[in-house]
């Protein structure tokens, strides 16, 4: 079962697998401590034992601090392996592991290909479980291949990357967002869509990173801002651009002031400029014709988002904020929330 799922071909073996595998089944992390002594901690076992704990120590959840030693433990232990004395099967999947653990990856992307090249050759129950994956992979790549030039032909019909040569025009990074968020092969077409929103929002992010002066921003603001009032009375605070472009604006007369705001302001603000809840509350009225009509004549009144939706919008900033905050591909700079923390 474990193989199947991490050749993402489960799927076609339908529900009686899906319920066996029990994603997220109500376990308690203390079960853990059977694979410690009183002394020294975890015990060390075999290379399998040891690779099985370090993948089921990615489901760790806030506050459950012997998952965070199992991962600590286990990762040191497969570090520590000699890669040149083990078979070069079980030494690929090891570093894979160690690289891309399953819960971190793209799993119709990243994932299956590389367990299918650390499966060739294993063992020979596996061939045809690996032939089925392969064909799913080709399936998969060639309407992700479709997907492309759609975005590629929309791109270019609507002009704006020849009008904005300042602005990053990178078709495929916007499609592999679209990807990570929607995973199913069969939610082609809500990807496709999703892409629009997405490209609008790098767009308008090098509008003010790289290309307006104040005053044309501050007149840019505004002209969003005005944009079909009258429908945008319906829409969430969240879905409106306006809300988008004014946290760039905030964030514009930070950088140009060279002071730093406090590290609660920073987050709430670019929470915000990450474009998470203006691209989730866009997903949500793509994945269904029936849910948006209801959505909009249930909201009399304007309502926020779920906190869930920024939550998200948090854990991407700060992760994006672990790496470099200046962008090699543009010349604005985006600050760092551990700057304005420290």
């Amino acid at each position: 079962m474990m193989s199947m799922r991490s050749l993402s071909i489960f799927d076609f073996f339908g529900k009686r697998v899906i319920m066996c595998l029990q994603t997220r089944c109500a376990f308690y992390a203390d079960v853990f401590e059977r694979f410690k002594d009183k002394i020294n901690g975890f015990v060390e076992g075999n290379i399998k034992s040891m690779m099985e704990l370090y993948e089921a120590s990615q489901m760790s959840m806030e506050g459950e601090d012997i998952l965070d030693e199992a991962e600590d433990f286990g990762g040191k232990f497969l570090n520590a392996l000699p890669m040149c004395d083990l078979d070069h099967e079980r030494a690929r999947t090891i570093e894979s592991m160690l690289r891309c653990p399953y819960r971190k990856s793209f799993r119709r992307s990243l994932e299956p290909r590389t367990f299918v090249n650390d499966m060739v050759g294993a063992n020979s129950w596996m061939e045809d479980l690996l032939e089925v994956a392969k064909r799913e992979r080709r399936i998969v790549h060639s309407g992700h291949r479709k997907e492309i030039h759609q975005i590629n032909k929309w791109w270019k019909e609507l002009g704006l990357g020849e009008e904005t040569k300042f602005a990053r025009d990178q078709p495929l990074k916007w499609h592999m967002w679209s990807m990570a968020i929607l995973i199913d092969p069969r939610l082609s077409e809500p990807r496709v869509e999703l892409i629009k929103p997405i490209s609008l929002v790098y767009l308008i992010d090098d509008v003010f990173d790289v290309r307006g002066t104040f005053d044309e921003l501050i007149l840019f603001t505004e002209v969003i801002g005005r944009w079909d009032n009258a429908g945008a009375k319906q829409l969430p605070e969240d879905m409106k651009w306006a809300n988008l472009c004014g946290a760039f604006l905030v964030e514009f007369q930070w950088n140009a002031s060279g002071k730093l705001p406090n590290a609660d302001d920073y987050l709430k603000n670019e929470t915000i400029t990450s474009g998470v809840p203006l691209v989730l509350a866009h997903l949500f009225f793509l994945m269904g014709e029936d849910i948006a009509n209801q959505t909009m004549e249930s909201k009399k009144e304007e309502a926020p988002l779920p906190n869930t939706v920024f939550l998200v919008a948090k854990i991407l900033r700060l992760w994006d904020d672990r790496g470099c905050a200046q962008d090699k591909n543009q010349n604005g700079y985006d600050g760092s929330y551990v700057e304005c923390y420290l």
